[in-house]
């Protein structure tokens, strides 16, 4: 990255590879604006490769600019106008984005890994793969995939946006409008949706299986070509299946049958003190699940959606952990470490 750029007259045509200062920031947004308004010594912020990070860009209009492959990391955009805006590639990782209007605006590649996005405007928006090549030649972005994990989005509208391979993992969406969306082929792994809508979506091999819906988005969406997990035992079944579970168990294997719930979708199961030793829970959906006081010694919960879940006096004693989705989970109380006298202890 070479030194903060000044501004002593105009800057070039297009500014590559600098660390941009609040200075420079203030300058270039003049400038942008007297182009926008089509004034005399206007000049189009045109931008590549630079360095954006923890500035503050509140409020500012930077519609029809570009920043390709520019770093927005921990930046403060609140209400900022990128409308139309060529972001390609372009990193918004721990940024505030609250009200930020990026309607229309090329954020293929882009990565919002931790954003807020409150209230941000990114109607039909482009956010389909893409990379950015540097001046060696090589991809700046091992993957090309726009990304949104960890990111909270509330009261986002998305409507219209081409989210094809899109990754969510682990993000809250809330109150988000993805109104005739092109979802095709993206991830939810640990994703959290409440109130979104879908209607009119492609979900043509989304992955819903690790994801966590509320009955609004369930029922408000088409997700029959969609990935879902398929549905764990009725209420009715479930006492029958620790019961073997128990008998193979106590047993050492020679009785009963090991319980395998794995990938399959037991949101809000009740499982209180219930005997789940070495049991198969990998990539498990058990969001909002009573666990209160369950045994889950040397359980496999590797991937397992455990968003919400009380799991208050639990017995993780040489758990796998590995990869699983807490956010929200009760854990007050509940035993970690090493099981018994062997070399096995909780995974996390």
């Amino acid at each position: 990255m070479k030194e903060p750029v000044r501004l002593m007259s105009a800057p070039p045509n297009i500014l590559v590879g600098y660390r941009i200062t609040s200075e420079v920031l203030r300058g270039l947004h003049v400038l942008h604006r007297r182009f926008r308004r089509g004034m005399r010594e206007g000049r189009r912020a045109m931008l590549k490769n630079c360095d954006l990070s923890d500035l503050v860009f509140a409020g500012l209009d930077f519609s029809d600019a570009e920043f390709i492959g520019c770093s927005f990391r921990n930046t403060v955009l609140v209400e900022t106008n990128f409308e139309r805006a060529n972001l390609f590639g372009s990193c918004f990782t721990k940024a505030d984005l609250t009200r930020a209007n990026l309607t229309r605006a090329d954020l293929r590649g882009a990565k919002f890994d931790g954003a807020i996005l409150k209230d941000t405007k990114m109607s039909g928006a482009d956010l389909r793969r893409g990379e950015v090549i540097g001046e060696d030649g090589k991809p700046i972005h091992a993957r090309a995939e726009t990304s949104f994990r960890a990111a909270t989005l509330e009261g986002a509208e998305m409507g219209e946006c081409r989210l094809y391979g899109a990754d969510f993992e682990a993000a809250k969406l809330s109150r988000v409008n993805l109104l005739n969306a092109d979802m095709r082929y993206s991830t939810f792994k640990g994703t959290e949706l409440t109130e979104v809508s879908l209607k009119g979506a492609n979900m043509l091999d989304a992955d819903l299986r690790h994801a966590a819906l509320d009955e609004t988005t369930s029922q408000g969406a088409s997700l029959m070509r969609a990935q879902r997990a398929k549905r764990g035992p009725s209420p009715d079944d479930l006492p029958g299946i620790l019961e073997a579970h128990r008998s193979w168990v106590e047993s050492g294997g020679k009785a009963g049958r090991r319980a395998d719930f794995r990938g399959l979708d037991m949101t809000g199961a009740r499982l209180e003190g219930a005997l789940l030793a070495s049991a198969l829970l990998e990539g498990t959906v058990l969001t909002d699940a009573n666990l209160k006081r369950a045994i889950l010694a040397a359980a496999d919960l590797r991937g397992a959606v455990l968003l919400r879940a009380d799991l208050t006096g639990a017995n993780l004693r040489g758990a796998d952990l590995r990869g699983a989705y807490l956010e929200g989970a009760r854990l007050e109380g509940a035993a970690k470490g090493q099981l018994g006298d062997l070399a096995l202890s909780t995974k996390s």
